[in-house]
């Protein structure tokens, strides 16, 4: 497994941007998922094609401007919100190996999030 790895990363102005993010000398990415996204707990939410969308676990607590364009991304990978609920600040969308560990987005998943964001024009 390496020691980095490759997750797209949704601001709530809209930026968008790949980002490379490293494990912790036991091979932990708590730390990088924390300083990438800007809190102190991260909440796992499971999409569709091997995707994870990762986000501050208390961002509507903290006022966190919402994320439309990361909810929206997240709906298109076929993750359901519970009627007017929102991604709210930065979201990190990483893939994942089927087994709990998170990896790089594959070409693939790239691939998908580029077609999206062409098609929603975010």
């Amino acid at each position: 497994m390496s020691n980095n790895f490759e997750a797209l990363k949704v601001t709530a102005d809209g930026t968008t941007e790949m980002v490379t993010l490293a494990r912790d000398e036991n091979g932990r990415t708590l730390h990088s998922l924390y300083e990438a996204i800007g809190c102190s707990t991260v909440q796992y939410l499971g999409a569709n094609h091997n995707i994870d969308v990762v986000i501050d676990e208390e961002g509507k607590l903290t006022n966190e401007e919402p994320n439309l364009h990361a909810t929206l991304l997240a709906m298109r990978m076929g993750f359901t919100f519970f009627s007017g609920d929102y991604i709210a600040g930065t979201a990190l969308f990483v893939g994942h190996d089927g087994e709990g560990e998170t990896v790089s987005l594959n070409d693939e998943q790239k691939e998908l999030f580029n077609s999206v964001l062409i098609e929603a024009s975010i």
